[in-house]
Order: structure tokens, then sequence, then C-alpha cells
């Protein structure tokens, strides 16, 4: 009898089951976003950072850290969606994954009537804010976004300005560290990238690669 093959060919697991190892990254990741510090993960292609993040996702990981719903909305972007977006769409795809958040952790949150504006994301985030409820928003292949030409450094000054006012967190993931991003991405301006704590994602250890196999 054949027996089912374990791993996967391509793409990130998404399963909570099937994710093995990374438990000093997970303890140390968790440990920074709890005290409100923003999180940069870094690591070359394919090597988990996308399964990481999307571990993050699942409450039960971050329950031994009071970052699972009602105290913590993790809101995950993919930024290969928005390599040519406007400000106004990312705005919007951080409220409609806001408002999915709060409404799965049932908390009472006010929709706005203009959701593609800063301002309608600045009012969910306050009224989330005024209930102690942290704010983790996690994006993937952060490059692509620091390459998008439409967005400019008042766009990532608000994006900073919010961890001031309502204690929001960024945990980004990318293949090269924020300064090798920001060399090459002049819209990128030092206050946004000073905020982050990078947190390096490398090959496994032996024993987790044994956990593996």
């Amino acid at each position: 009898m054949g027996a089912d093959n374990p791993f996967f060919h391509r793409g990130a697991i998404r399963r909570a089951e099937d994710f093995v190892g990374r438990e000093a990254e997970i303890a140390q990741t968790l440990g920074l976003l709890r005290n409100g510090q923003s999180v940069s993960l870094i690591g070359p292609r394919r090597i988990g950072k996308s399964s990481l993040l999307l571990h993050l996702t699942h409450p039960p990981v971050r329950a031994a850290y009071r970052l699972d719903p009602p105290y913590s909305l993790f809101v995950m972007l993919d930024c290969q969606e928005l390599a040519g977006s406007p400000p106004e769409e990312v705005y919007e795809l951080m409220l409609d994954g806001l408002l999915e958040a709060a409404t799965t952790a049932g908390l009472a949150v006010e929709t706005a009537t203009e959701p593609g504006t800063y301002r309608a994301l600045d009012r969910a985030l306050q009224q989330v804010y005024r209930q102690s409820v942290s704010v983790v928003v996690l994006l993937d292949e952060f490059e692509l976004l620091a390459a998008n030409q439409h967005l400019t450094p008042y766009f990532f000054a608000r994006l900073r300005g919010l961890t001031t006012k309502y204690g929001l967190a960024y945990l980004t993931a990318s293949q090269r560290p924020l300064f090798a991003i920001a060399a090459e991405e002049a819209v990128l301006s030092s206050p946004f990238l000073n905020i982050f704590v990078t947190v390096p994602l490398g090959l496994f250890s032996e024993a987790e690669t044994r956990t593996l196999f």
C-alpha cells in the first residue's frame, strides 16, 4: 500500500496541523508583537516565510501570548496583490481585513460609508482601540509594496502614524532586510523603517528537521 506524501511541492502551508518547527522564531515574534513592537521577518526565497505568517493567523497559535481574539486581531495582506495599487485600495483591503477579523472576534465596529479612504481605516482602528484590542497587520512579500510607484513617503508615514495612535504593529516578510529595500525604493521613509525589529528565518535546526521527517 502506498503512503500519503506529507510534503508539499509548492505553495505555503495553510493548515496548522501540517506546520512543523519554527518554535524559536514564533516565540520571538509573538513576544515582540505582544509588546506592540513591529517585526521584519527576513529570509531567502522558499524558506517558509509565507507559511510562518499564515501559521500565526491561527488564534490557538497565539493564545499563550494573549494575542488571540478578542485580545488581538491579526490582518494579513498579500502584497503581490498590491504591487500596482493606489493608496485607496491598500486602505480598503486593510479595512476589509480588519472588519472581517473584528466580526469573527465578536467586536462591534461601525462600517464606513467611504471604505477606500485613510479616514475610514482610522475610524475603524479607533473603535477597536477603545475596546482595548490590539491589531497586527501582516504584510507578505513586502518588497512588492515598497516598490509600488503609486505609494509615496506620505503613505508610509501614515502607516507609521497608526502605530503611535492605536498601538498598531506590523509584521512584514521579505527576502531582504528593510534597510536594503529602502536603499532602492525611495518611498520608504526612514521613520517607518525605524519601528521594526528584524527576525531572521533560516534553515531548520537538527531537531526540527528530524521532527519534519
